[in-house]
């Protein structure tokens, strides 16, 4: 049987306890409770055991029956500093001494002052394409996991582990997501951890620095809605709809990731909320209990009120930076995982208690969100009055197989103790009464050379200390340079998104400019996202042929095509004013055609073989219009490369 261990995860607004097993594959959870965080208890992670705090844990401990003598502690903090590595695919029990060996090479901080864990996210490809194992590694400062012990010692237990709370929620929902891409948003108070995980390893892992704290707050603050204060707020927002299903009210942009299938996802989501509004049932005959979004509320009556709807779209307008965060990190696994889609997204933590927000998700992400009400070969909701766990999964997930961060773990240290009291029935005392002896004797003669080399080791020592505290500052320079690499690909990814093929006109255009023949003239030039086109005057078809001859032999066109050639004559002037002088004298142009000379049929304008001794054939032109289909700078770049 697994003992029993309890789990306190202590938030920005609110703490949360589980009486819980201990590394079990499906944990039972034997009691639970749930109160507010006092203000400055915990700053970044870093707790502040005040005894008012701990008085308050006590009370809570006491009153629920929450006896344990040994705690666990989910961690989130932007004081941990992580790092995606690729090691050599070693045994499970060999990672952690390649990791210590080389973990000069992913953390240029003081080791002496961190502790180090990692989680094992599957095989991946190292940079010359051999498998290995690919780890989320972990650096935590000590001071920080000694502010939890100090916690769990005020308390009077012993702190058996620490966990990384991305770690926390991956372990309980990994068997959600056997198969295919899966996201999980674990949406708190103050953030939210965006997990996306492949065939139930993790893949991506990010925090957002939002939560649906200032949704709450904005319920709280509109008159609309009947709420004083903040836990009547969220009480009010897990039992009614206090959001609208779409944040296109306030302009908010929609993820670019858009699987296939995702239309088919909206569509029925847009049928589901039709259905709401055509149900019959008022939405205060379903105020006696929570509301899910599989349910159907009818929200008409509500929304045909202004001053609700308009409070409707200003909580909703409230979630657009966590929406946004949760689609840029999308964007970014879609650049760089090409054809792969995710498949569905999970919502978890308080805000998958808030009716709405995974039908709002699904509205502004593109794919399927569903509440998170049950996890596979588990039974929590049954451990739970209402069946929402909800908001209790991390603290849940950190006694499944906590990361450590406490120095090789309790485990360790009680199977040592084990070990020693099975050996301890040997007398081993003859032995070392020798083992004694023969130190003294030894030691008696190199005890001189010892105390120097000591005192000159301590010197050195002492300088290193000097040099590493003084080496403190660069964790800060290389998490600030973390941070901007992830920002500038970020950036980068945005910009490929705004690029169209009219950047590349420049070149089009210049390059035209350099084959076209002097006697070809442009009338008219349109351009289009993808093609150009231009009609041309040249003095003939030889020309006309020669200018498309021309186009075609283009780097920056892929097709050509020609069409609406249609031949022209210009009338010289000298014919012009022979013209108005024959009309002048009131003789006819076409009596002066009849007299001339000759009589074969003529091939041009009726000027055309006159005899007056001029070029009366007049200027011909050839007018034509061609569409192109010209190509992107890559694709040129692409060729030039292929053949060099």
């Amino acid at each position: 049987m697994a003992a029993k261990v309890l789990s306190i995860e202590i938030g920005a607004n609110f703490t949360r306890l589980c009486l819980t097993d201990y590394k079990a594959k499906a944990p039972k959870v034997y009691k639970y409770a749930k109160v507010a965080t006092p203000d400055g208890v915990i700053v970044d992670g870093e707790i502040q055991s005040t005894p008012e705090f701990v008085s308050l844990l006590k009370e809570t401990i006491q009153k629920n029956g929450l006896k344990s003598k040994q705690a666990v502690f989910p961690i989130t903090s932007s004081k941990v500093a992580s790092r995606e590595a690729v090691i050599p695919n070693v045994k499970e029990k060999q990672i952690d001494a390649v990791v210590r060996t080389n973990i000069k090479e992913y953390f240029p901080i003081d080791l002496s002052q961190h502790e180090l864990g990692y989680i094992n996210m599957g095989e991946a490809p190292d940079a010359t394409g051999t498998i290995g194992r690919k780890l989320l590694l972990l650096a935590v400062p000590k001071t920080l996991l000694e502010s939890y012990r100090n916690l769990a010692k005020a308390l009077g237990m012993e702190m058996v582990a620490c966990d990384y709370s991305g770690n926390s929620i991956y372990e309980m929902v990994k068997n959600e997501c056997k198969d295919g891409v899966k996201m999980v948003i674990k949406a708190d108070e103050t953030s939210s951890v965006v997990t996306i995980i492949e065939n139930q390893a993790i893949v991506l892992q990010r925090n957002v620095a939002y939560g649906v704290d200032d949704a709450i707050n904005t319920v709280v603050s509109q008159p609309a809605f009947d709420a004083n204060d903040y836990d009547s707020a969220l009480d009010l927002m897990m039992r009614k709809y206090c959001l609208s299903f779409s944040l296109s009210a306030q302009g908010a942009p929609r993820s670019t990731v858009m699987p296939a299938g995702a239309e088919a996802a909206l569509d029925k989501d847009s049928a589901a909320d039709r259905d709401y509004e055509a149900a019959g049932a008022a939405a205060e005959e379903k105020a006696v209990k929570p509301v899910t979004d599989e349910e159907e509320v009818d929200t008409s009556a509500e929304d045909s009120d202004a001053t609700l709807f308009a409070a409707k779209q200003e909580v909703t307008g409230s979630l657009r930076m966590l929406i946004n965060g949760i689609a840029r990190i999308m964007d970014y696994y879609g650049s760089r995982n090409q054809g792969k889609v995710i498949d569905n997204i999970y919502l978890t933590g308080i805000g998958s208690e808030i009716s709405g927000l995974a039908k709002l998700l699904t509205s502004e992400l593109g794919v399927k969100t569903v509440g998170l009400k049950h996890l596979e070969g588990q039974s929590l909701e049954k451990s739970f009055a209402d069946g929402r766990f909800s908001e209790y999964i991390t603290a849940i997930g950190a006694a499944v197989n906590p990361v450590g961060f406490v120095g090789g773990g309790a485990d360790n240290n009680k199977k040592g103790k084990q070990d020693a009291g099975q050996t301890g029935a040997t007398n081993y005392l003859p032995l070392g009464i020798l083992v004694l002896l023969a130190g003294l004797v030894v030691g008696g003669a190199l005890i001189f050379k010892s105390y120097t080399e000591l005192q000159s080791q301590k010197t050195r020592l002492a300088n290193d200390n000097v040099k590493l505290a003084s080496m403190d500052e660069i964790r800060a320079i290389y998490m600030d340079y973390q941070n901007a690499k992830v920002a500038d690909e970020q950036v980068r990814v945005i910009y490929d998104m705004t690029r169209n093929h009219n950047e590349d006109l420049l070149a089009f255009l210049s390059e035209l400019e350099q084959v076209l023949p002097s006697s070809a003239t442009i009338k008219t030039f349109s351009a289009a996202e993808t093609t150009v086109t231009m009609s041309f005057t040249v003095p003939g078809k030889v020309e006309m042929a020669n200018v498309v001859q021309q186009l075609r032999n283009m780097s920056t066109i892929d097709t050509l095509t020609v069409a609406g050639i249609t031949d022209s004559y210009e009338i010289p002037m000298e014919v012009e004013a022979m013209e108005e002088v024959l009309e002048e004298l009131g003789e006819d142009v076409e009596e002066t055609e009849e007299e001339a000379a000759p009589a074969e049929e003529t091939t041009g304008p009726y000027w055309a073989n006159s005899e007056f001794g001029i070029d009366l054939n007049g200027v011909h032109n050839v007018t034509f219009s061609v569409t192109c289909f010209y190509k992107t700078q890559e694709q040129i770049e692409a060729e030039n490369g292929a053949s060099n």
